[in-house]
C-alpha cells in the first residue's frame, strides 16, 4: 500500500491478485468442499495422523501420470486440503466430481485423523470406479465413499 498526496491508502495489488493459487483453491473449496466441524473438539478421542506411505507416494504419483485430462489438483493443493480438513476438525465432507479420486485421497487422509466421512459424487461411471479403485488402493474405502450419481439428486438425499 502507498499513502498518496491526499492521504488516502491506495492498494496497489490485493492479497488475491498477489496469490493467484490461494484464490483459484479458494474458489475450488468454495465449490467442491463442504465440511461440517464436529461439534466439540474435545469429545473427540484423538487420532493417529494418516502418514504418507512411500506405497501411497507411488499411488498418487501414478494417478498424476495418467491424468492426461488434468483434472486432478496439484500435490501442493492436495496437501493443503489434508490440513484444512484436519484442522478444521471435520466430521463430514462432501466433494462433488471425484475424477481420478485423488484430492478424494488428500481429504481422506485428514479425515482419518478427525474420525470424518467423505462422500465424493462422481457423474461419469469409468471415472467413478477409477475413483472407487484408487481410494480402496490407498487404504481409505473405510473413509472415503464413491457415489456414482449426478450429484444434483444426490446431494437432496
Amino acid at each position: 500500500m502507498v499513502i498518496s498526496d491526499s492521504n488516502e491508502l491506495i492498494m496497489r495489488r490485493s492479497i488475491c491478485t498477489r496469490l493467484p493459487c490461494l484464490t483459484a483453491l479458494s474458489a475450488l473449496l468454495s465449490l467442491t468442499l463442504w465440511v461440517f466441524p464436529a461439534p466439540s473438539v474435545s469429545a473427540q478421542a484423538p487420532a493417529a495422523r494418516a502418514e504418507v506411505t512411500p506405497e501411497l507416494q507411488a499411488l498418487l504419483r501414478q494417478i498424476k501420470q495418467v491424468d492426461t485430462g488434468q483434472l486432478a489438483v496439484s500435490e501442493e493443493d492436495g496437501r493443503f486440503l489434508r490440513v484444512l480438513a484436519a484442522t478444521s476438525c471435520a466430521r463430514r465432507a462432501l466433494e462433488i466430481g471425484s475424477a481420478s479420486g485423488y484430492s478424494a485421497i488428500w481429504i481422506g487422509l485428514g479425515l482419518r485423523e478427525t474420525g470424518g466421512r467423505l462422500v465424493t459424487i462422481e457423474y461419469d461411471p469409468a471415472r467413478s470406479r477409477e475413483a472407487a479403485e484408487n481410494v480402496r488402493r490407498a487404504g481409505l474405502s473405510d473413509i472415503v465413499q464413491v457415489v456414482h450419481d449426478d450429484a444434483f439428486r444426490e446431494i437432496p438425499k
